[in-house]
């Protein structure tokens, strides 16, 4: 079941649903707007590197291939790759899961943002997205704008084991955007 406006405020009332913010909450019917931080990481336009064109591998890190921004204001070209994040930490409790989406108006812009999706019961964070301009001009986005929603739903009871108790959990506690740690799959880290 997907939470309606008034739950999401009685968890919160409660303590049960955290989300760290300094400002009040945008809630709409069935979903909470966060807001985009201003850190990120850039993906390098591959002319920056010199004899070879480098390749993302899922085998390997491939933190060498972004770097670091902070903004206030950011314009995204098009087909350019960002990994954001947004203000807020939330921190899910074990009978309760989430998934982002974009805001239909940043879509509306052409800037898809894609997040990691799915949030785990247990998880503790700030929501890392990726965001791409598929226009063929320029946009401009801007720190602490409401760049996505995170909707949430009940499981059935507690799960057994959440997100933050899993051994083989990567993501837990991240602040600030994240970049992919997929060459940890099926290790314990």
């Amino acid at each position: 079941m997907i939470l309606p406006d008034w739950k999401i405020k009685e968890k919160i009332g409660t303590g049960e649903l955290k989300i760290d913010f300094d400002k009040e909450l945008y809630i709409g019917p069935s979903s909470v707007d966060l807001h985009l931080s201003g850190t990120g990481m850039k993906l390098v336009n591959r002319n920056n590197f010199a004899a070879e064109c480098p390749v993302i591998s899922c085998l390997k890190n491939n933190d060498k291939l972004f770097k670091k921004i902070i903004f206030n204001t950011l314009t995204i070209y098009p087909g350019e790759f960002y990994i954001l994040s947004t203000e807020e930490k939330i921190e899910f409790p074990k009978n309760l899961a989430g998934f982002i989406q974009g805001r239909s108006s940043v879509g509306r812009m052409g800037v898809s943002v894609q997040s990691a999706g799915f949030f785990d019961p247990g998880f503790k964070g700030t929501a890392t997205l990726e965001v791409t301009n598929i226009t063929q001009l320029p946009v401009t986005i801007r720190k602490r704008m409401r760049i996505c929603q995170m909707v949430f739903m009940e499981t059935f009871g507690d799960v057994k084991v959440a997100y933050s108790e899993k051994q083989d959990q990567k993501y837990n506690n991240q602040k600030g955007p994240t970049l992919s740690r997929i060459e940890f799959d099926g290790k314990i880290i």
